[in-house]
């Protein structure tokens, strides 16, 4: 392969990566909001190995 070929597709690989990533990063910002949060209103057990 020739070197200008191989340096397209190193340069369309990391443009991909980056365009799932921010599709990704967007998808979950969007997302972060819809659902409200649930507060622990009871205490939680730890087990004796643990402390």
């Amino acid at each position: 392969m020739k070197g200008w070929v191989r340096a397209m597709l190193r340069k369309r690989l990391i443009v991909l990566l980056v365009a799932v990533v921010a599709v990704f990063a967007g998808i979950a910002w969007y997302d972060g909001g819809q659902e409200e949060q649930r507060l622990i209103t009871q205490p939680v057990e730890i087990p004796e190995s643990y402390s």
